[in-house]
């Protein structure tokens, strides 16, 4: 059977507070191949590892990620009393060690610029992955950095072939959508990447049943993007029949 592998999803996010640091540590200790984090500005134009623009879901706090300075997002707690982690935070800690996944959540140039600067002085653009949203984002980001390596991250698979053209290493699908007619077209031309769980699924983004998983990585998928890492190393040996 074909192992995908395996991105941990806001890191080892089904046990630990997503996108902090221990999320991060404890994939990577669970031996995952690539971290997945989120980016977002403070308002003093810091990179922080944040999924949605608001703190209400994480916090209770209704406040904008984008409203909030930098110190004012130090003195967060989450979780078990966690702080929030910083983009350079994240990056000392991976350290080439593993792939790193990041999810821009802002099409603007500033965010690329940023992102690229931040990669590029930690010394891991070889290692990192930068998922776009937006054509544009992806031609300016391959301008910027033409050996970067990004991901279609697409809300129209029909503009896969135009994406690939300028130059997306990589095709993200939900798994609700994966539909063979897709992994025919694309899988000959670039990777695929499944987002699991979330749209179309009974199960929150980023969980996945074992069994459901297995059957996934017999067709043509080259990484998973899951919340617990080690289900990929659970896959059962032989064959789905």
């Amino acid at each position: 059977m074909n192992r995908p592998l395996s991105i941990a999803h806001r890191g080892y996010s089904s046990k630990f507070p997503e996108n902090t640091l221990t999320a991060h540590a404890e994939a990577m200790r669970a031996g995952t191949d690539m971290v997945e984090a989120d980016t977002r500005f403070s308002k003093d134009g810091d990179i922080f590892c944040l999924h949605d623009p608001d703190l209400k879901r994480l916090t209770g706090d209704d406040r904008m990620v984008a409203d909030c300075t930098t110190r004012e997002l130090r003195d967060i707690r989450i979780g078990d009393g966690q702080i929030l982690t910083t983009l350079p935070e994240l990056l000392n800690l991976v350290n080439g060690k593993c792939g790193i996944m990041l999810d821009i959540k802002l099409q603007d140039d500033a965010m690329t610029f940023a992102l690229l600067d931040c990669v590029m002085a930690a010394g891991q653009m070889a290692n990192t992955w930068f998922g776009v949203r937006s054509y544009d984002q992806l031609c300016a980001t391959r301008k910027m950095a033409p050996s970067a390596h990004c991901i279609a991250m697409l809300s129209d698979y029909s503009e896969a072939d135009q994406w690939i053209d300028a130059g997306a290493s990589v095709v993200r699908i939900w798994e609700s959508e994966f539909t063979p007619e897709l992994e025919d077209k694309i899988a000959p031309k670039v990777p695929i990447w499944i987002t699991v769980g979330g749209r179309g699924t009974p199960d929150p983004t980023g969980d996945i049943p074992l069994e459901r998983l297995r059957k996934l990585a017999a067709r043509q998928v080259s990484a998973v993007l899951l919340n617990n890492p080690t289900l990929i190393d659970q896959l059962a040996l032989e064959p789905v029949t």
